[in-house]
């Protein structure tokens, strides 16, 4: 019995406006064409509190809605905003592509300013893994 072709579906990019094409199954992950046109959207929109003196970090799906928030100090919201970050294992992290692999970097590490290849050892003190705060 032949295999049966799957249609694709025509979708345009949100960021650039190329039109480009899909198989159904996923269009619901997301409506860019590359990479490279989904780098608008990777900024994260940090969410400073002035009544508190901390920032709420949205983690995004890949559709782009939050799925939770992590808690950061307001002084370390402009560098955190750089990146899209996500919900993996309980921690907010995010990806990058670096040299020819992905560069995986978890925040409460960012924040302190550990490099993956240090050996330091963070702890949440409070027990929450989304308290990023010093």
């Amino acid at each position: 019995m032949p295999r049966q072709y799957t249609p694709r579906v025509n979708l345009s990019c949100a960021a650039c406006g190329k039109v480009f094409d899909r198989m159904p199954c996923a269009v619901s992950r997301t409506n860019y064409c590359s990479t490279a046109c989904g780098h608008p959207r990777s900024a994260g929109g940090v969410e400073n509190d002035a009544n508190t003196g901390f920032a709420r970090v949205p983690l995004r799906r890949r559709d782009g809605t939050v799925a939770a928030y992590a808690v950061i100090d307001a002084e370390d919201a402009p560098r955190v905003d750089q990146f899209r970050w996500h919900l993996s294992l309980g921690y907010a992290r995010h990806t990058e592509w670096k040299n020819g692999h992905f560069d995986i970097e978890r925040l409460h590490r960012f924040v302190l300013g550990l490099l993956r290849s240090d050996p330091s050892s963070v702890d949440h003190i409070n027990r929450d893994r989304l308290d990023c705060r010093k």
